[in-house]
């Protein structure tokens, strides 16, 4: 699985996760664990309120995105470290 969705009914949130692969913090790709080899974890990716206006899903997608390219440049920089 790449994404969980989990409703909270009596907070009325929804929590969506996604499945990112815990060294390098990219997001995880398989199914049924085929394709996804090594520790992967859920990351929070958004909390909606089941009773406000809809997300701007762009912003939900492009904080991510960020993270994620937070996550790979501090990965590379260790890597370089390593290897100096």
């Amino acid at each position: 699985m790449e994404w969980a969705y989990v409703f909270d009914a009596s907070r009325r949130l929804l929590f969506v996760y996604e499945r990112l692969y815990e060294t390098s913090g990219t997001h995880m790709v398989g199914m049924f664990g085929v394709g996804a080899p090594g520790q992967q974890r859920w990351a929070p990716a958004a909390e909606i309120d089941l009773d406000g206006s809809e997300p701007d899903w762009t912003k939900v997608a492009a904080k991510n995105f960020a993270r994620k390219r937070s996550v790979r440049r501090a990965a590379t920089r260790q890597r370089l470290r390593q290897e100096a």
